[in-house]
């Protein structure tokens, strides 16, 4: 029993090697923990670096917008030294920055957090605009990957991201999958691959607008 415990832990100490339902398991912790300004477990997500903590939801939401909007200025500050959380990276919900976000909450006046809160948090990250440059994440990384791979259809690239269990539905920013490439380049194989053996959905639409039946 000690020895599987070990083990696991080891596991989790490893760094980043698929995008799967485990690595997206970690980062909504992440976010939680960012959300409710939890630093113990922030400190926690950092030191392990099995995950990237500048990765994002589905929607686009960093660590960094829920602990701006939450009110959190100590776990702010974390992540920003840590290099996490683009700050002129918007969510996909709103178009909202990290610092846009907490002002909207801050008008909305129905957040936990104080307005006083909120402002600190605001002038903070306004002040740190041009200080910090764009880092692509784990996550974009392996969109770009799967996305690049189904447009010049290389489907033995692909067939490897699904074996390692890779979420082959990833989208971009905008929502765009590999599907929708392949789609475009007119790429059959890759198209019947995708479907047929790794079961993406055909539904997901594309900046809100293009979907692809």
């Amino acid at each position: 029993m000690i020895s599987v415990i070990i083990w696991t832990l080891i596991c989790s100490l490893q760094p980043p090697i698929v995008y799967d339902e485990h690595y997206e398991l970690q980062i909504y912790k992440l976010l939680k923990a960012a959300s409710k300004g939890d630093m113990k477990q922030l400190k926690r997500i950092e030191n392990e670096k099995y995950i990237d903590i500048n990765d994002t939801d589905y929607d686009t939401r960093s660590a960094l917008h829920l602990a701006a909007c939450g009110g959190h200025i100590e776990s702010v500050k974390f992540l920003l030294k840590n290099n996490a959380g683009y700050l002129e990276r918007k969510d996909r919900c709103l178009g909202h920055t990290p610092a846009e976000d907490a002002a909207w909450h801050e008008r909305r006046n129905d957040n936990n957090a104080s307005k006083s809160k909120l402002q600190r948090i605001i002038d903070f990250l306004n002040n740190q605009k041009g200080l910090q440059t764009y880092k692509c994440s784990f996550k974009d990384s392996v969109v770009l990957k799967i996305i690049k791979a189904a447009e010049y259809g290389e489907i033995s690239v692909l067939q490897s991201l699904h074996d390692n269990r890779t979420d082959m539905n990833l989208s971009d920013n905008d929502g765009r999958t590999a599907l929708h490439a392949a789609v475009e380049r007119n790429q059959e194989k890759v198209i019947e691959f995708l479907i047929d053996k790794c079961k993406v959905s055909p539904f997901q639409r594309w900046s809100k607008t293009h979907q692809i039946i």
